[in-house]
């Protein structure tokens, strides 16, 4: 199954290229970027340079999430100062472009890469940041912000302000899934 599909997205990328129909290569870009987050983030990363340059070639200025992705793609690999770029050409490309419910997923993310990098205590201001823009409308967005502070804050040996951080919150935003729940439970414990 995942081989024919492969095969499949490769061909017509090909297609797409050879006939100058760069929006359609752009999307079957990034479903095979997609496919190769999960096996390969070399792959995926080669993947997600072509869609910028195919981005930029084309005039399409909205690269805010593609970068996202370029992003987890790096600090995956620890490549942490091409994460930041990456990170910081997005959160300037979602203020450009007035994306401002985006803002939690890339705070967070910037604080994802200072902590994987051993610096958590310079994620915390990112997280925190990362949760300034919240309602229910962009809970997906800052909510995994919130859980990252609180586990932060907890590894950072700041058990009452990480309780106050998560009572505050959960009475005012309960958690929407199982995962989330999960989340606060683990972090609690």
């Amino acid at each position: 199954q995942d081989t024919a599909r492969l095969s499949y997205l490769k061909r017509s990328i090909a297609v797409y290229h050879r006939l100058h129909l760069m929006e359609n290569e752009i999307i079957a870009r990034w479903l095979l970027a997609d496919y190769y987050m999960t096996n390969s983030y070399g792959l995926a990363e080669d993947n997600f340079l072509q869609i910028l340059a195919l981005q930029r070639s084309s005039g399409f200025r909205h690269e805010l999430f593609t970068q996202y992705l370029l992003t987890a793609v790096y600090n995956s690999r620890s490549n942490f100062s091409e994460a930041l770029k990456a990170a910081y050409a997005g959160l300037e490309n979602m203020k450009w472009s007035g994306f401002n419910q985006f803002a939690g997923g890339f705070h967070m993310r910037i604080g994802i890469i200072y902590a994987s990098s051993g610096k958590l205590a310079l994620a915390v201001p990112w997280y925190r940041k990362g949760i300034e823009v919240k309602s229910e409308d962009t809970h997906f967005f800052w909510y995994k912000s919130f859980l990252y502070l609180a586990t932060a804050l907890s590894d950072l040996r700041k058990p009452k302000e990480c309780i106050r951080l998560i009572n505050s919150t959960i009475s005012e935003y309960p958690p929407r899934t199982t995962w989330e729940k999960i989340q606060i439970l683990t972090t609690l414990g």
